[in-house]
């Protein structure tokens, strides 16, 4: 259901500037035309207006005859013309880009006449996902568990047995181009068999390629699960800051061993691990 707040509006010119008050919304660092910009104004031997914003950069169309354009491409946009006509044609063709990359915020853009002046929101949002089918709530529907081996089944056998004593349902991925390859069976598990030594990376692309659910959780073929092990609390953590791409988790030895969770979120361990989900999009 669309939001009201979300909803394009414009302001009538009962002020000469007239500008979208709300339901302007934005890509990420995409250049989108700003709708409804115009001046209403008595005859006047030249019009000057401005627009300015602090989150992203402005542009509009070539510089026309006997037009003065400022600031294209800039936070500040600044044009005048003696055809009001021409200058209205000119605010048409305005759009605005984001410049830092960030999936929920907005911006301010100040829009200026002489003495009058306006203030408009900007959201910038990145399109949710659509949700195809129901995943459900519990960890092995929204979580897929995925490494990368090479000449390390012992390691390996170790990883698989430490993960079913806590997840036994969660489906996990391998991807393995060891020289001489051992057939990993079990319920839930993929074994893919690469060509000999592609490495790391090819190994990796391999085995997020073949993730169907919402979070996929990267661990090495050296890690074990323990009690302290919790994919609970990084999905917690992921669906209550949507904005987040990936959480990890970084292991510092002092008297006790902490893992550190992005965003300032403690849970102490002592066991060393260096573990990090992310979300498919």
């Amino acid at each position: 259901m669309v939001s009201e707040l979300s909803r394009l509006l414009f302001a009538s010119p009962n002020s000469p500037l007239q500008y979208p008050i709300q339901g302007y919304i934005v890509q990420p660092l995409t250049s989108t035309l700003i709708p409804g910009l115009g001046l209403h104004a008595e005859n006047r031997s030249s019009y000057k207006v401005s627009l300015s914003v602090s989150k992203g950069i402005l542009t509009t169309n070539i510089t026309p005859e006997q037009t003065i354009i400022k600031g294209s491409g800039k936070n500040k946009l600044i044009i005048e013309s003696r055809s009001l006509v021409t200058l209205n044609n000119l605010l048409a063709k305005v759009s605005y880009t984001s410049t830092d990359y960030h999936i929920n915020t907005g911006d301010l853009a100040t829009f200026q006449f002489e003495m009058h002046e306006a203030v408009f929101p900007i959201a910038i949002k990145q399109p949710r996902v659509p949700v195809l089918y129901e995943m459900g709530t519990d960890i092995s529907s929204q979580v897929t568990i995925t490494t990368k081996t090479f000449q390390r089944y012992k390691h390996l056998r170790v990883l698989l047995d430490s993960i079913r004593q806590f997840y036994s349902n969660v489906k996990i991925i391998i991807a393995d181009d060891s020289f001489e390859t051992e057939h990993i069976t079990g319920e839930n598990i993929q074994h893919y068999i690469m060509p000999p030594a592609q490495g790391w990376f090819a190994g990796r692309n391999l085995a997020v390629s073949q993730v169907t659910t919402k979070y996929f959780l990267w661990v090495d073929d050296d890690f074990m699960f323990t009690e302290k092990t919790k994919i609970e609390n990084l999905v917690e953590v992921m669906e209550a800051m949507p904005e987040l791409d990936v959480v990890r988790m970084k292991w510092l030895l002092f008297e006790f061993i902490y893992f550190y969770l992005l965003y300032g979120i403690q849970v102490a361990t002592k066991h060393q691990i260096y573990i990090a989900i992310s979300v498919i999009r």
